[in-house]
């Protein structure tokens, strides 16, 4: 679909089939996440993690395609088509930045495990907010994805799924 990896970023292949946690934390079901959108699968299939730390990293290599002024989510395009959305937490657009901060841009060649957004955990929560860290893949259809099963403690960048 895009282009962007034309000579910028070539996967170690132990990794380019595989995507790692963008969160340290405790997997839970993708349908228990309080939100339609997510939980019956409408942008996609994924895995959610209730964050048990503040930095969220990169769940593969890729390119940075979008990531909202909010800091509340971004957007990934991998060098095999793969496309992913990593949402952190549940209705936090409306904190409009508040308790995020970015260490990466749309267009950023990124690696798996590089840092990408820090979130004030206790700050969300302070607030209302469930802080749990959502990855779907948004175009799946070419792959299937094998998630690692619920109650899974995972650390950022161990694996979360294979295809």
């Amino acid at each position: 679909m895009f282009n962007f990896f034309n000579n910028s970023v070539k996967p170690a292949e132990n990794r380019e089939r595989k995507l790692f946690s963008a969160a340290s934390g405790t997997v839970v079901p993708l349908e228990t996440v309080p939100d339609e959108t997510f939980s019956k699968r409408m942008l996609g299939d994924g895995v959610a993690v209730i964050p048990s730390d503040d930095v969220i990293v990169s769940p593969a290599d890729g390119l940075v395609s979008m990531l909202y002024p909010a800091g509340h989510a971004f957007g990934m395009v991998l060098p095999n088509g793969v496309e992913l959305l990593v949402h952190i937490g549940v209705d936090t657009v409306s904190l409009k930045g508040a308790g995020f901060r970015r260490f990466a841009d749309e267009n950023d060649v990124v690696r798996a495990g590089d840092p990408i957004i820090k979130v004030n955990r206790r700050f969300l929560i302070a607030q209302g907010y469930n802080p749990v860290t959502i990855l779907i893949v948004t175009a799946a259809q070419r792959y299937l994805f094998d998630f690692v099963k619920p109650g899974t403690k995972v650390k950022r960048g161990s694996i979360i799924a294979s295809f």
